[in-house]
């Protein structure tokens, strides 16, 4: 049976539209790739632009740091006025968290010195015997002392060489259960953020608002110099000052808040805070630089999102030496 012209047309038809749809199909397609891959392109580009600038801007104000060593060698910080502060007008690089803004390479820049002399010791073969503490060290803190003793048992079980478990401890099998067959190390900590591999450590120790694992004191590498001392005032966190000073949640916050209108305002803490708490901070905590620094420096685009953080700690002197600076820890994310 022979077809009609009408039936041979609507196929036709029918084949020419779908032939259509499929071509416009393909070049949307296209072009949303297109689109997508320009995207990615430009966002890799702004990223990678971002990067340079952080550390130019990082070295920038390492040199700033250095030349206000070089005119302040007295490095007070929020405890008394000193006539070495500066001219009025000038601005100083300390070590008090102060956001110092700049332009560098057309993109806004904040970047924030901090002292390296902060957070928990945990280096050496037995850092648990150096955190411990007692049950009224955890009557106004969120963590009980039962899991805070399982931590410690978890802590010493990842750094000692024996395959015996402590009580409440983990050794190899129960690290095998959670997919880790590499672990416990059976050797001292080689970098904080090792303790995040340790059970339980994330319980009591959390990256801070920057990313950084400040609660826990830097370990250096083999050779380089360990910092000694007090921590410093204005590198303690709020949960520090509580365990270290058993302070109130309350009084604790004061003293975040005396800190910021030091930041802010240079106005003194005694200023702002009890005499009582001040004898507690000046009793536990240092008021002066130990020359040790982390950098936390931020980029933000022109355009786009790709928001940069560049943080590095190292050791600063007021004049270059004429040796390499070595970083003891350095970040970009």
């Amino acid at each position: 049976m022979k077809r009609s012209g009408r039936e041979e047309s609507g196929a036709a038809l029918i084949a020419v539209l779908s032939i259509l749809l499929v071509i416009s199909l393909l070049v949307a397609s296209s072009l949303t790739i297109s689109q997508i891959t320009s995207y990615i392109s430009a966002e890799t580009s702004n990223r990678v632009t971002s990067a340079y600038s952080a550390e130019g801007a990082g070295a920038r104000i390492l040199w700033l740091l250095m030349k206000d060593k070089e005119n302040n060698p007295e490095r007070e910080l929020g405890a008394e006025k000193k006539e070495e502060e500066g001219e009025e007008g000038e601005e100083r690089f300390l070590a008090d968290g102060t956001k110092h803004s700049f332009t560098f390479n057309d993109m806004e820049v904040e970047v924030a010195i901090y002292d390296m002399a902060s957070g928990t010791d945990v280096s050496g073969q037995n850092p648990a015997e150096k955190l411990k503490k007692t049950e009224e060290d955890f009557k106004d803190l969120e963590e009980s002392y039962e899991d805070y003793q399982e931590f410690l048992d978890c802590l010493s079980d990842y750094i000692d060489s024996d395959p015996f478990v402590r009580l409440n401890g983990a050794e190899k099998n129960e690290y095998a259960e959670q997919k880790k067959p590499l672990l416990p190390r059976n050797r001292p900590l080689q970098f904080r953020e090792e303790l995040l591999w340790v059970q339980k450590a994330t319980d009591f120790f959390k990256p801070d608002e920057n990313g950084i694992f400040s609660e826990v004191q830097i370990i250096p590498l083999k050779g380089m110099q360990k910092i000694v001392g007090k921590k410093s005032i204005f590198s303690v966190s709020k949960n520090e000052l509580m365990k270290d000073c058993g302070m109130t949640p309350e009084e604790a916050a004061s003293v975040i808040e005396a800190r910021e209108k030091w930041e802010k305002d240079k106005e003194l803490l005694s200023e702002n805070l009890d005499e009582n708490i001040m004898e507690k901070l000046k009793g536990k905590y240092s008021f002066k630089e130990s020359g040790f620094y982390t950098f936390i420096v931020r980029v933000k685009p022109a355009f786009g999102k790709s928001e940069r953080k560049l943080t590095f700690s190292m050791k600063v002197d007021s004049r270059m030496n004429g040796k390499n600076y070595r970083y003891y820890d350095w970040k970009i994310f």
